[in-house]
């Protein structure tokens, strides 16, 4: 199994900040088919919150320098892997200075 690195186009919180906060984020990736698809996953600590959700979860990163990884995205039998974006960061781990840029997200 090969692994690549998702794109993340948008990402939502979901919940009051941080500790009960789920993350919507929707990304890109590529199909083993070729081409480009787009995927939504729900990234919490509470992900199983009676939403009705079915889709992709994942536990949500370890720290604002971490990734999650994706083993069931659909059309792939890639490993689909996100860093924590950086509003992430921010938001749920109080990163107040983004890679050194001084700038907040």
């Amino acid at each position: 199994m090969s692994t690549q690195t998702g794109k993340i186009l948008s990402c939502t919180a979901l919940g009051k900040m941080p500790a009960t906060c789920n993350w919507s984020v929707q990304f890109e990736y590529q199909l083993d088919a070729g081409g480009v698809t787009q995927a939504q996953v729900l990234v919490g600590n509470n992900s199983n919150d009676g939403s009705g959700w079915t889709g992709l979860t994942s536990p949500l990163w370890a720290s604002p320098a971490s990734t999650i990884s994706l083993t069931n995205a659909p059309g792939t039998s890639d490993t689909i892997v996100l860093a924590c974006p950086d509003y992430v960061a921010f938001c749920a781990f109080g990163v107040q200075n983004l890679a050194g840029t001084g700038r907040q997200p």
